[in-house]
């Protein structure tokens, strides 16, 4: 909520409709995207695996990519 709340004060209030509905299209298509899943995968065990496997391999990038920060770069 302060993240939407802190998008939409940002712009200004030309734009504060366009940038609240696009704040928000991730969450729709997550939520479309667990829907279809649900449908497809009717044990609760296997749809629990399949909607956090995505979660659980972008964790493993934590250790395997190296840390970057903006002041080693030139």
């Amino acid at each position: 909520m302060v993240a939407f709340v802190m998008c939409v004060e940002f712009v200004g209030a030309k734009y504060t409709t366009l940038v609240g509905i696009i704040f928000e299209i991730p969450y729709a298509i997550g939520e479309l995207t667990l829907g279809l899943e649900s449908y497809l995968f009717r044990d609760f065990f296997t749809l629990q695996l399949v909607s956090h496997t995505p979660i659980i391999l972008l964790l493993i990038y934590w250790f395997v990519l190296p840390e970057v920060s903006l002041a080693n770069i030139n």
